[in-house]
């Protein structure tokens, strides 16, 4: 039984009762690095309980506003992991994973046969 969107109320049949088990709830988010008025991101998975620049599970990617053409490199395998996991995006990442797609361009295996 739910309590709330991070609370299961779990039956223990060993001791007769109930538990309360705590699920992280995790973000997919940017974190600041750089210095002062020359910042990059790094796109991370956390909790989303943590701070901005807080412990991260995992750096997945980063976001370089400042170069010239803007410098965005997402690990793509490990996003669809953890948003199969339960992650949640939020809306900045979203849009940057969105324009990175678009980005790369579309891989399509040509076999060729050589004749013999």
């Amino acid at each position: 039984m739910w309590l709330n969107n991070h609370s299961l109320l779990v039956y223990n049949p060993q001791a007769f009762n109930y538990v309360l088990e705590e699920f992280a709830l995790l973000a997919i988010r940017l974190t600041r690095q750089g210095a002062k008025k020359k910042p990059f991101y790094r796109v991370i998975v956390t909790e989303k309980r943590t701070k901005r620049d807080g412990s991260c599970v995992e750096i997945v990617g980063y976001y370089n506003p400042c170069r010239e053409p803007v410098e965005l490199k997402l690990d793509h395998e490990r996003i669809n992991h953890w948003l199969k996991c339960g992650a949640q995006p939020t809306d900045t990442v979203r849009g940057l994973i969105r324009k990175s797609e678009q980005q790369q361009p579309a891989s399509t295996d040509v076999v060729s046969e050589a004749g013999n």
